[in-house]
């Protein structure tokens, strides 16, 4: 800011007030056009109830294993036992503590963890394993750890919560 014998410079005021708009929105999102990432990520339902969980509490905590999870992301849950996506979450919370020790069938680290909110359950046949592997998607132990999608795989699994 420039103050003068008349007073402050009113153009060097506004022209800081932008630059600082513009800095904050760079560091909050991470640039301008940030864009949210997809995941799927593998649940294992002879450790926890994940689809009680999000039924009772409408959300579930997960432990993103050194994967960075941000707010907005999307998180597709693959269960163990039908070996299909049956729930789409997003990320609404990062480096919280656990809520949902009762839904756990074996104990849990106290490590901060994400909050996934259920977004939509999906009922239909063809987001098996097989019918995945079709757009892309290697399965088996591939997916022990979050992976990020994105392309073929990622249109298909959208296409079909849209559906």
């Amino acid at each position: 800011m420039v103050v003068t014998a008349h007073g402050v410079n009113n153009d060097k005021v506004f022209s800081l007030k932008i630059i600082t708009i513009f800095t904050y929105l760079f560091i909050k999102f991470g640039g301008i056009m940030a864009k949210n990432q997809s995941w799927l990520v593998f649940a294992q339902q002879e450790s926890c109830r994940h689809a009680l969980a999000l039924s009772q509490m409408g959300y579930l905590c997960w432990n993103p294993h050194n994967r960075k999870f941000e707010l907005g992301d999307t998180v597709y849950l693959f269960m163990s036992s039908d070996r299909s996506i049956r729930f789409k979450t997003t990320v609404t919370a990062v480096g919280v503590p656990r809520t949902d020790q009762r839904y756990w069938l074996k104990p849990t680290s106290g490590k901060p963890i994400c909050n996934l909110t259920l977004v939509e359950a999906y009922g239909g046949k063809e987001l098996d394993e097989y019918k995945l592997m079709d757009h892309g998607f290697l399965g088996g132990k591939s997916i022990q750890q979050p992976k990020k999608l994105d392309g073929e795989l990622l249109d298909y699994i959208e296409a079909q919560f849209t559906k």
